[in-house]
């Protein structure tokens, strides 16, 4: 009994360090259609699919009104033409890291 005790906690301990070793997320995304070609009044699929140690995923698109999505594929249509600031931030648990690019929607 002592020594299933000992094993147990080993386990936990082990399982305790793991999770604190969890890396930090390396944040990336790409659209499609690619950004070159992005027009107004057309959905653009937004795929964080290419980050590394991800768990959770929010979004932020800085336009004329600023809106927010989470998932790591997101669909959003621009109603205007210019330029588009996309934020994204990844956690893992205890981890997180953020991504910001500015795009350009054609008319």
């Amino acid at each position: 009994m002592k020594r299933l005790a000992i094993h147990a906690l080993l386990f936990f301990t082990l399982l305790v360090f793991a999770q604190s070793c969890k890396k930090t997320p390396l944040p990336c995304f790409v659209t499609n259609p690619i950004e070159d070609s992005i027009r107004v009044n057309t959905p653009v699929t937004f795929s964080a699919l290419c980050t590394r140690d991800g768990k959770s995923y929010y979004w932020e698109f800085y336009e004329g009104g600023d809106s927010i999505e989470f998932g790591d594929v997101v669909t959003k249509t621009f109603y205007d033409t210019g330029s588009v600031k996309v934020y994204l931030f990844v956690t893992n648990g205890n981890k997180s890291s953020s991504v910001t690019r500015r795009i350009h929607v054609n008319p």
